[in-house]
Order: C-alpha cells, then sequence, then structure tokens
C-alpha cells in the first residue's frame, strides 16, 4: 500500500474519530436537561452508546492501525531519523493525551448509562472544546514538521 494511500486512510479514520470526540461531550450536555428516565434520556443514552461502539472506537482503532503503518514506514523508507524528528515524539504525545480524552468519555457513556451525570454540565462544555485544540496542536506539528 503506497505512503499517500495509507496517510488519505489514516486522515479519514482521525476525521470520523475527533468527530465523535467533539460531539460525544456536546450529547452530555443535552443530557443535564432530560429527565431521569423519560424518553429523551433514553434516546440520548442509546446515542451515546451507539456513537461511542460505531464510530468512536472504529474510528481510534484505525487512526492507530494507519498512523503506526505510517511512522514503520517512515522508518523503513528514511522519512523519519530514528529515534524519530521532535516533532513527532510531540505529535505522539498529544495523541496520547486525544486516547486519554477518548477513554475518560468512554467512562462517562458508562455512567450516564447508568444514570449517574458525571461531572457537570459546566466542564463537559469545556471538554467539548479540548479534542479540537489537541487536533490543531497534532496537525500544526504533523504538518510543519517542525525541527
Amino acid at each position: 500500500m503506497s505512503y499517500d494511500l495509507l496517510r488519505a486512510l489514516h486522515i479519514i479514520a482521525v476525521i470520523a474519530w475527533v468527530a465523535g470526540l467533539m460531539m460525544l461531550p456536546r450529547l452530555f450536555v443535552y443530557h443535564f436537561s432530560a429527565v431521569p428516565g423519560d424518553d429523551w434520556d433514553d434516546r440520548l443514552k442509546k446515542a451515546e452508546g451507539r456513537l461511542m461502539r460505531i464510530i468512536m472506537d472504529p474510528a481510534l482503532l484505525l487512526a492507530l492501525i494507519f498512523g503506526s503503518v505510517l511512522i514503520w514506514q517512515g522508518l523503513t523508507l528514511g522519512r523519519y531519523p530514528w529515534p524519530f524528528d521532535l516533532w513527532l515524539w510531540g505529535k505522539l504525545a498529544a495523541v496520547i493525551a486525544l486516547i486519554g480524552v477518548h477513554h475518560m468519555l468512554a467512562v462517562s457513556v458508562k455512567k450516564f448509562a447508568r444514570g449517574d451525570r458525571p461531572k457537570t454540565e459546566r466542564f463537559w462544555r469545556m471538554m467539548n472544546e479540548v479534542p479540537f485544540v489537541l487536533v490543531i496542536i497534532i496537525v500544526l506539528l504533523a504538518v510543519l514538521e517542525p525541527r
């Protein structure tokens, strides 16, 4: 598989993943206005679970697979000097932070499904911005490759 095709598939997977990371906290904000046990509450629980299970988890897995293959190809083709450039370490650190956000959201989906209301509405409004800030850092590091 060509490097450019892998890169395109990686970007597509990342877009799907980050879209979910940005949508889920917004659903949590809406969840705070739902009365526990009513129809809106049940629909939000289903939507949150499906978003995580059908879109976010597979997109994360594909992004990690394609990203890992890109790094491996970059090393074997001589694109990255060993042990990588500093920009790549920074990008990987931001990706790990994004995976941490994903995990926190996954735990929160389970809590909302049980009927809990973890954190506050304000917290989820602020968390809505965190994935976007991390993606800005990741994209700038990947595209500019600062030395």
